[in-house]
């Protein structure tokens, strides 16, 4: 799902701001769950009644992680945001080893090391080949940096509350609150006029929503941070893939990347590094320890 929503987005954005694209997306998400809840599970709802402290702060930044990849995406690629937004998962393997004492390694340590590189080498190259729009590219990585340390955030948050929270619980009061969140910024008018095509990717992208951040709960439920991060790191090497298959068939309806064997290269150092990063550690060098 997270391999094919930067196309999605993308795609999207031709027609809608990304405000009201976020909006819709939370809002479909939460009604699909919602009904589920009240047909399997209605004492579930008890979450609007009383939910844990930590639950809105979730949700904000869930919420900016959402908007902040958006407009990052609005500025750049596809491919682009997708390895930019990787400081995501290796931040939430940091803040495994820092709150939950999950151990770090020197692999971890030099895997670092490469991401900054790779992100370097790449961002290098594509503020090279977009001189022009050199200063809304910068603008971009900003905001897909920061919604990715949000992202982070929000993720360990969230593993903190499944320890006493059902995963579904959780995200029915995130989207909600999330959707409310968004709505006074919905352009209502522009989202009326939309075509058949330009709905239906909206609702996808509805369900995007709604069937990888269930996934991704269930997955920080029974597996350590550290694990799932590694999963996380590969979706890139999807949407490279994906957009690389388009730029060979030539299709109209979305813009081409322009790939070079530095970006290339960029992009592996970083996913590389990224992937050392979040490995499980194997050789215990130190350990952070919470206050």
């Amino acid at each position: 799902m997270w391999g094919v929503l930067a196309i999605a987005l993308k795609l999207m954005l031709n027609d809608l701001d990304p405000a009201s694209v976020v909006f819709v997306r939370f809002s479909i998400a939460f009604i699909f769950l919602f009904i589920f809840h009240i047909v399997r599970d209605p004492a579930s709802l008890r979450i609007f009644r009383h939910p844990p402290i930590l639950l809105p702060v979730a949700a904000l930044f869930l919420a900016y992680n959402y908007y902040g990849f958006i407009v990052g995406l609005k500025f750049t690629t596809p491919a682009s945001s997708q390895v930019f937004i990787q400081i995501g998962p290796v931040c939430l393997a940091m803040g495994g080893i820092i709150f939950f004492h999950e151990q770090v390694t020197l692999r971890q340590f030099f895997g670092f090391l490469l991401l900054i590189f790779g992100f370097s080498l790449y961002y290098y190259e594509l503020v090279h080949g977009h001189a022009g729009q050199g200063k809304f590219f910068i603008q971009g990585v900003l905001w897909l940096i920061s919604g990715g340390i949000s992202w982070s955030v929000f993720a360990l948050i969230q593993k903190k509350l499944l320890k006493d929270y059902k995963a579904s619980d959780l995200n029915l009061f995130i989207y909600g609150f999330c959707a409310l969140l968004m709505l006074p910024f919905f352009n209502f008018h522009a989202a009326m006029g939309l075509s058949f095509a330009s709905w239906s990717n909206l609702i996808f992208l509805g369900l995007n929503t709604l069937i990888a951040y269930n996934c991704f709960a269930l997955a920080m439920q029974y597996s350590d941070a550290n694990k799932i991060s590694v999963i996380v790191t590969l979706n890139p090497v999807l949407t490279f893939v994906i957009m690389y298959f388009l730029g060979v068939f030539q299709v109209s309806w979305i813009a081409h990347e322009h790939f070079t064997l530095v970006n290339i290269s960029g992009a592996v150092i970083a996913l590389v590094g990224a992937l050392m990063v979040v490995l499980l550690p194997q050789r215990k060098i130190g350990m952070i320890q919470s206050n």
